[in-house]
């Protein structure tokens, strides 16, 4: 592409952030164009322009950079963080209760906008059940009017209702009846009204169109759709709302700094970040040695989150595999030349060259000959010294008897020899 924009003349023009959810697929484009035409024929755009208060700026700079230490500290002080009492389901519970909070004090509003994002479309699906609820119970969601087998795009499984008032994620471009695509991958829908045939939906650019249950299909027959009450972090790192809520019921373990900074800036007024301090919790307790018995304290879980929302893993692409393999081949280099210096070394002073299996064999005898030897050596010596003093105790027992005997009267020691003699003398 440069190469026929260099050939044509042409003005190209790229945008991008490396900094948000790292690409699956292609590769690294930033830092291949920075490579490809330097640094200073990349320009960067430094400041931020969607969040509207410089305190949010702030804390989207935190986010960007990785700090998120800093950013959590900014964002518990504004009451925005907040770690829910209990597991997944508490914090679902919560998220359901903090949108209903935002939907009532922005009632007013006609411009008004709330997102909500998750890690997985498993927890988006959750989340969406729970604010569905919520918006039926505000009157924004009608009475069901039919159920379908649906599957969202992880292959998730479960029975669909769906009523007026219901938003839809669609997971592949869509056509609608009437003429062309309604929506593609991603894309929010208002339902309008459902039956047994299909649906009608309204697009966010207002269009409206009728799909049938066959258009969204699967190989499975179940209907490719999602509630879009909460989308994924992938799919959110596109939007801009008046209000964010960024969820976590599921803790914070599987996310990295890249998906923070992404879900942490969608909004232009707002954002709130809402865990489970179960999760962060079992997660301290995880990484503690087995025997540590120390109660995980709320500044323990907050420094988790700090420490996961603060990883920012790049990853490879084939110029840094080509890179290492480039220096395991002169590590290689360097170290043959070393040995052959050495080779060389002891041929020029006259010395039997050395040979692998020599050094092997003297290394062994260095770890298990050198200790048997040792051993054996401390067991000679206690074996001598334990000789010695018997030796010794022999010695002065044998003076003690010789000492005893000599005291004694020379007719009890000839008693002793042999006993008085009997013979009768006439």
């Amino acid at each position: 592409m440069l190469r026929l924009q260099q050939a044509r003349g042409f003005r190209l023009a790229m945008l991008g952030d490396d900094r948000q959810c790292q690409a699956i697929e292609a590769g690294p484009i930033v830092d291949l164009v920075r490579r490809a035409l330097g640094e200073a024929q990349v320009p960067e755009i430094l400041t931020t322009v969607r969040q509207r208060a410089e305190r949010e700026r702030e804390i989207a700079g935190h986010w960007r950079e990785g700090r998120a230490t800093e950013a959590l500290a900014m964002k518990r002080a504004d009451g925005t963080a907040e770690l829910v009492p209990g597991g997944p389901g508490e914090a679902v519970e919560r998220v359901g209760q903090l949108v209903g909070e935002r939907l009532r004090a922005n009632a007013g509003d006609a411009g008004y906008t709330l997102t909500v994002s998750a890690p997985t479309n498993a927890d988006a699906h959750r989340l969406g059940l729970a604010i569905r609820e919520v918006r039926r119970g505000l009157g924004q969601v009608g009475p069901d009017q039919v159920r379908v087998q649906a599957a969202d795009r992880d292959g998730n499984a479960y029975e669909m209702a769906l009523a007026p008032g219901d938003r839809v994620r669609l997971f592949a471009s869509t056509p609608a009846e009437e003429r062309g695509s309604i929506g593609r991958n991603g894309s929010i829908l208002t339902v309008l009204s459902a039956d047994a045939k299909g649906l009608r939906v309204r697009n966010a650019g207002g269009r409206e169109g009728r799909v049938a249950w066959t258009t969204l299909a699967d190989a499975t027959g179940r209907a490719r759709l999602a509630y879009g009450e909460a989308m994924t972090t992938h799919t959110a790192q596109g939007s801009t709302a008046t209000e964010h809520i960024h969820a976590l019921p599921g803790g914070s373990k599987a996310v990295t700094g890249f998906a923070a900074y992404a879900s942490g800036t969608r909004h232009r007024r707002a954002a709130w970040l809402v865990l489970s301090a179960g999760a962060e919790q079992a997660e301290v307790v995880r990484r503690r040695p087995l025997n540590d018995v120390r109660p995980v304290t709320e500044a323990d879980a907050w420094a988790n989150v700090a420490r996961n929302l603060g990883r920012q893993p790049r990853q490879e692409g084939a110029l840094e595999f080509l890179a290492r393999v480039g220096e395991v081949r002169r590590g290689a280099a360097r170290a043959l030349q070393r040995g052959v210096r050495s080779a060389e070394r002891r041929e020029a002073e006259g010395l039997a060259p050395t040979v692998l299996q020599d050094r092997l064999a003297r290394g062994r005898r260095g770890r298990v000959v050198a200790p048997m030897e040792k051993r054996l050596d401390d067991g000679v010596r206690q074996r001598a010294a334990l000789v010695e003093r018997l030796s010794r105790l022999g010695s002065d027992l044998a003076r003690a008897v010789r000492e005893r005997t000599a005291r004694l009267h020379p007719s009890q020691r000839g008693h002793k020899r042999g006993g008085p003699s009997n013979t009768l003398r006439m």
